[in-house]
């Protein structure tokens, strides 16, 4: 996992414990702390994600391989 982003969801969760396959759900986020993470993740990486893409992730790997997809990380 990069660690930027392993280090922002350290950062906006409670869970120490997580892997590419981890829910939002299980990280205990609902659905303001995705929005703020988003958040997060658009000031961390100087982007604009789209509420469309955001609201389609379900685990951390959604994530992840948007970045990629996107040659933010």
């Amino acid at each position: 996992m990069n660690e930027k982003l392993k280090k922002l969801i350290s950062e906006n969760t409670k869970v120490e414990n997580f892997n590419l396959d981890s829910d939002f759900d299980d990280l205990g986020m609902d659905s303001l702390d995705k929005i703020t993470f988003v958040i997060y993740l658009e000031e961390e990486f100087k982007i604009e994600i789209a509420d469309e893409t955001f609201s389609e992730w379900k685990t951390i790997g959604d994530v992840q391989e948007y970045l990629e997809k996107e040659k933010i990380i």
